[in-house]
């Protein structure tokens, strides 16, 4: 799960887009899930005027991400964004990255759900 928000500089670089694309390819070619959560509200996410450049389908619900993370890892790790996030089929918590992505933390996060079957 890779939660993010339009405010969010990291999250919604060009950079940060072709390495979620990237992972994504990967996950989806091993028969893994992927998903885009954006935080704000959906109105905001939609008008934005980078809208076209957001991975789709993405999930919504507000304030989805409070409801999905472990109250434990919230209270420990707060909510930085970025945030992604490997859970398995139970949905524990493997795995998380709270910082913008390069191509060595990329390669981890597909390397952590691979691991996560």
């Amino acid at each position: 799960v890779a939660y993010w928000a339009t405010w969010c500089v990291p999250c919604t670089s060009a950079e940060e887009l072709a390495h979620l694309r990237e992972i994504r390819k990967h996950l989806e070619a091993a028969g893994l899930g992927f998903i885009s959560m954006p935080i704000d509200e959906l109105d905001k996410v939609l008008e934005d005027d980078r809208a076209d450049t957001w991975l789709y389908p993405f999930w919504h619900k507000e304030e989805g991400h409070l409801a999905m993370l472990p109250r434990e890892f919230v209270r420990t790790q707060g909510l930085n964004l970025p945030l992604f996030v490997i859970v398995n089929d139970q949905g524990e918590l493997l795995y998380f990255h709270n910082r913008k992505l390069d191509n060595q933390s990329a390669a981890e996060l597909v390397t952590a759900a691979l691991a996560s079957r």
